[in-house]
């Protein structure tokens, strides 16, 4: 009976604890995978999205190396969401990358870290101790560095930032359970599992200002991925590059400065001096250069095959190379086949319009072409033609040529001629005196031109497509509207004789200055007196004074500012007036000397004001607003719409706005110097200039990789009008960036700050269905999040107060510079709380549950508590701990401790230890896995005993692993009082080629030739040798299953303990197409149909 209460109790962990753990899996390692299934065709119209951002994972898989302890998918990925006009296009095509060849990139920040005088070269002194001129002078003539170099990761599914800290310490953003390590010059990254991944191909890059090779020293960009290597060390992909020809990137800067300046004159004896000038608009221009020469991968090689790209050196666009194609290998005896090839195919964007010779001198005949990516073959080892997908992009519009100044605030095309015909990319503005119209370029987004080359339609080698729609971002913005006011003021004609003569006065106060305001008059005829002297001139003249007049007085000052008089009694007077008005109070006055009541005097005075409102603009870059899937008969299979907003209102939040526009135009000191009167030593003058720029300090600083993110997105399966239901996804409002003057309160430049730990979370998504009246909720999910491990350090920045302009002289002082502090943070965010609520048909509540989550305080990518509470208030939590919790894990030796010890300093740190399963506070289930060194080279770290203890019992072991070989591959296992599992491996020992179950492994493997089994000629010579297991004398009370395999494929062949084969045969693709069994007969046939042309 009690044996019968564990197992149910065991049972009911099992089923209450399944979505928390794995514990319902304990048993020994599978290590023989499942027969081979058919290959699904490449499913379409199935994309992922980035809400936060709108923009889709379009990834077009190529090739997954699979070896036995190390995996990489190999891909292409269309990145872009707009084209900018500086691009020079990938050598897999325009907006195209080719992913699965990692690398970590630099931004030099000041001068490079590693080179002499860099910030990993020399002791940084803290601001105070920051006195002396020369290092001053020498941070700013890049010979000595007080900031650190930023750096970028992205390799095999891991992707972050680091930088170094004042110890000269890897500073991780955000943080994250890799570590890493400079290795000499180079770098090796370690994930959570000890996979090595080694960065030692380096790629050089010279950054230059008009060609000036002095600017910055050539420095390292980019290191590129040259091996990974399993944790256990007997496993590797390694990477092969060569260089290419040196490419170029060039980008325009245009500036101007308003203001009074100085100029060098001289004394009547000859000594210099400088004066002052009125306000001056000078220009100014400069080009940074780009300079390197890119390593491509030339082959990848692992275990059992390789990949090799293929270049063709024949692009247009000013590109050193193309890629032209893709074979996969496979290593079979140590020989290679090739198994299947992807040709890329590739035409031109070209643009045939005006091209203007700008700063950006690339030739007609390079700037006018852009690659472009048309098409991807599938093809079989021997050649032939097996599939192709086919890529369309927008033409609407031609896609602008490299170099051309029309280009919005944000780098994208806009189709905006003027920039190129004046020359410049300053956005045109006036100086604060209306003097001078500065600039003259249009920089405002266009959807129709930045859309020009984004990708539109995929064709699927099944003749099926897909359709994206896209539309450029939107943001709410601070702007102004003119609002036009007026004040009248009339007066009457009155024939009483206590008032024949009225008069009406208005006051009346215009807030702002108006250049433009406008004085409208109205005065009708009048009766006057007769009187024989009428006609007398000098009587005419006196009278005047008497008639009906109006003016606009200055009410502070009693200065007429205007006035008007009718002085013909038959006529009328109808003026309007333009009069520039200061801001200030004023009278209108109106005079209507007429005995007669439709006689009138009026003035009416109109100005503008202009008022701060909020407008929706367009942003730089392009979101999805709809992805459309069709079959091969252009019938639509799915759509999903997207509209971005709270309440669908289409706009988001611009990553820094509205800072990001103050960086445009900002005012700045200018220091002019020039000779002192002894010739020695400089004398300066300094005057207060607006500077304008044609480029914000923020426009490569995009939070997310987006100009505009969004906190609040709907999706409809369908669209708006017509769907199934709908989603909607609401996102933490966090800001990614800040953009400030530096120091703060000075006027010296502007720098932007991110907070690269702060990444783009759900906070909530609720799901509804669509019915009759509308949308019925029927799953909710609210997150709560927590930023972990919150560490800063501070950063010296040293600059100019100043913009200076040598006059023959230039020798700035200690003053001249600023010295200051800012600093470089880092956290991890992660998820505490999880709450779910599931609604019925009826929309009442039926079931709500609450997970909640804690971390490890030092590694806290690792959940160590995850915690349940049902709708009946029932707590159910699983506790896991890992290598680095040896302090907290139950029964452990001292022999096991050092092997925790030996993981965690080999970062094998994903591995849980113990996990324990509790129902309300009561201790239900305890599974603890024993870690052992397997070899005398200490590589091989695997478990060797799985222990169980139910409720309060005492542990028992419920799996032995008994042996490994040298590439940790398990060579015998066995469930606790059960036989034993005895594993083959063969191919170089790659593959599991018998599972023996009643034997030992020393027996088993001295009944084969071993060189057979690590190199067949053929599977029937392995399945011969194989069944000499089946006939030993000494294997008579076993069972055993043998396997063949292709290699880089997939099993051939399986037998059963009862001696019964079934075959796998593969099509020049590598996919499942014939089952057969012991004679030959199919039992399993699939064809796999790509759109063909009709035949007889």
């Amino acid at each position: 009976m009690n044996r019968l209460i564990l197992c149910a109790l065991l049972c009911f962990c099992f089923l209450s604890l399944s979505a928390q753990n794995d514990l319902g899996s304990i048993g020994p390692t599978r290590v023989i995978a499942p027969n081979p299934e058919a290959a699904k065709l490449a499913s379409y119209g199935k994309y992922d999205i980035s809400y936060y951002t709108g923009k889709p994972d379009i990834n077009i898989p190529l090739y997954t190396i699979q070896t036995s302890d190390l995996s990489l998918p190999v891909s292409l990925v269309y990145e872009s969401t707009g084209l900018r006009t500086d691009d020079l296009a990938s050598w897999a095509g325009t907006g195209w990358i080719l992913n699965g060849v990692g690398s970590i990139t630099r931004v030099v920040v000041g001068m490079p870290d590693d080179y002499s005088g860099g910030y990993l070269t020399q002791s940084i002194p803290y601001t105070g101790a920051i006195s002396q001129d020369y290092y001053y002078a020498a941070a700013y003539t890049h010979t000595k560095d007080t900031e650190p170099d930023r750096y970028y990761f992205n390799f095999n599914g891991h992707s972050g930032e680091f930088t170094f800290d004042t110890s000269k310490n890897v500073f991780q953003i955000p943080l994250s359970g890799v570590r890493i390590r400079r290795a000499g010059a180079d770098f090796e990254i370690t994930d959570e599992e000890g996979i090595i991944y080694e960065f030692k191909t380096r790629e050089m890059t010279a950054m230059m200002i008009n060609s000036d090779v002095d600017y910055l020293p050539q420095s390292i960009s980019t290191w590129w991925l040259t091996r990974i290597t399993s944790a256990d060390k007997s496993d590797g992909i390694n990477f092969y590059y060569s260089q290419d020809p040196y490419e170029k990137e060039d980008k325009p800067n245009y500036s101007a400065a308003y203001g009074p300046k100085y100029t060098l004159g001289s004394t009547s004896s000859g000594a210099s001096t400088i004066s002052l000038t009125g306000n001056v608009l000078d220009y100014s221009s400069s080009v940074m250069n780009r300079e390197y020469s890119p390593f491509r991968v030339d082959s990848i090689t692992f275990n059992n095959g390789k990949l090799v790209f293929n270049r063709i050196k024949d692009r247009l666009d000013g590109g050193s190379s193309r890629l032209g194609s893709i074979d996969v290998y496979a290593l079979a005896n140590n020989v290679y086949q090739k198994r299947r090839s992807f040709n890329l195919l590739h035409s031109n964007f070209q643009y045939t319009g005006t091209y203007y010779n700008n700063l950006v001198l690339y030739s007609q005949y390079t700037g006018r072409y852009r690659l472009k990516l048309t098409g991807l073959e599938e093809r079989k080892g021997d050649g032939t033609l097996n599939g192709t997908y086919n890529f369309e992009y927008d033409e609407a519009q031609q896609v602008g040529y490299r170099g051309t100044l029309q280009q919005d605030y944000w780098g994208f095309y806009n189709g905006a001629t003027i920039n190129d015909a004046k020359q410049t990319l300053i956005p045109t503005q006036n100086t604060p005196d209306y003097a001078y119209t500065v600039g003259g370029a249009d920089r405002e987004p266009n959807a129709d031109y930045m859309k020009a080359g984004i990708l539109k339609k995929i064709i699927y080698p099944t003749g099926g497509y897909t359709v994206f729609n896209w539309e450029p971002h939107k943001y709410l913005a601070s702007g102004t509207t003119t609002v036009d006011h007026s004040s009248t003021c009339i007066a009457f004609g009155n024939n009483s004789s206590n008032d024949p003569h009225p008069t009406q006065t208005i006051n009346l106060t215009i807030p702002v200055n108006d250049p433009s305001a406008k004085i409208t008059v109205n005065i009708s005829t009048y009766p006057h007196p007769s009187n024989p002297q009428y006609d007398n001139p000098d009587y005419q003249t006196m009278e005047e004074n008497t008639r009906p007049n109006v003016s606009l007085t200055n009410a502070s000052t009693g200065q007429v500012l205007y006035s008007n008089v009718n002085n013909n009694p038959q006529g009328s007077v109808n003026a309007i007036t333009n009069i520039s008005l200061p801001a200030g109070n004023y009278i209108l006055t109106s005079n209507c000397y007429a005995n007669s009541t439709n006689a009138y005097a009026s003035i009416a005075v109109q100005w503008h004001t202009e008022e701060d409102v909020e407008v929706i603009k367009v942003a730089g870059g392009l979101r999805i607003a709809d992805i459309s899937s069709y079959d091969p008969d252009n019938k639509q299979l799915t759509k999903e719409s997207y509209r971005y907003g709270a309440n669908e209102t289409g706009y988001g939040k611009l990553s820094i706005y509205p800072a990001y526009m103050n960086t445009l135009t900002y005012t700045k000191n200018f220091k002019f110097s020039y000779l002192s009167t002894l010739g020695v030593g400089c004398n300066y003058g300094v005057t207060s200039r607006t500077l304008y720029k044609s480029e914000p300090v923020a426009t490569m600083s995009l939070a997310s990789g987006s100009s505009v993110t969004y906190t609040v997105v709907t999706k409809y399966v369908g669209d708006p009008q017509t769907n199934a239901g709908k989603s909607i996804y609401y996102y933490r409002d966090i800001a990614e960036l800040d953009i400030q003057r530096f120091p703060t309160g000075q006027t010296g430049e502007y720098m932007v700050t991110k907070y690269g730990w702060r990444r783009p979370v759900i906070s909530k998504e609720e799901n509804y269905k669509k019915v009759a009246s509308g949308y019925q909720l029927v799953k909710s999910t609210e997150n709560e999040y927590t930023e972990l491990g919150t560490n800063i350090f501070p950063v010296i920045k040293l600059g100019f107060k100043y913009e200076n302009v040598s006059l023959g002289c230039f020798g700035p002082g200690i003053d001249d510079y600023y010295a200051a502090t800012y600093y470089i943070q880092t956290a991890k965010t992660q998820l505490t709380s999880s709450k779910v609520k599931d609604y019925d048909a009826g929309g009442t509540l039926f079931l709500e549950t609450q997970k909640t989550f804690t971390y490890d305080s030092k590694y806290r990518s690792f959940p160590v508590d995850q915690t349940l509470v049902n709708s009946k208030g029932e707590t159910k939590k699983t506790t896991t701990r890992y290598p680095f919790d040896k302090s907290t894990i139950v029964g452990l030796s001292t022999a096991k401790t050092i092997v925790l010890d030996t993981m965690v300093a080999r970062n094998i740190l994903a591995p849980p230890i113990q996990q324990d399963n509790y129902v309300n506070t009561n201790l239900v289930l305890r599974k603890t896995d024993t870690y052992k060194i397997w070899d005398a080279a200490k590589n091989v770290v695997k478990a060797d005993t799985t222990y169980l203890q139910l409720l309060t019992n005492s542990r028992e072991p419920r799996v032995v692993y008994d042996n490994y070989d040298a590439k940790g591959n398990i060579l015998q296992q066995s469930k606790n009082y059960d036989a034993k599992e005895v594993y083959v491996w063969g191919y170089n020992y790659q593959y599991p080629v018998a599972k023996v179950l009643g034997s030992d492994y020393n027996t088993v493997i001295s009944l084969l030739d071993t060189s057979i089994i690590q190199h067949p000629a053929s599977d029937a010579q392995l399945r011969t040798e194989l069944n000499k297991l089946r006939v030993a004398a000494s294997m008579k009370n076993t069972q055993v299953s043998t396997y063949t395999y292709l290699p880089a494929v997939g099993m051939t062949s399986v037998t059963d303990p009862a001696g019964r084969t079934l075959y796998y045969e593969y099509d020049s693709m590598q996919r499942l197409r014939i089952t057969r069994d012991q004679n030959g007969n199919i039992i399993q046939q699939t064809d796999y149909q790509y759109k063909t042309a009709l035949t007889n």
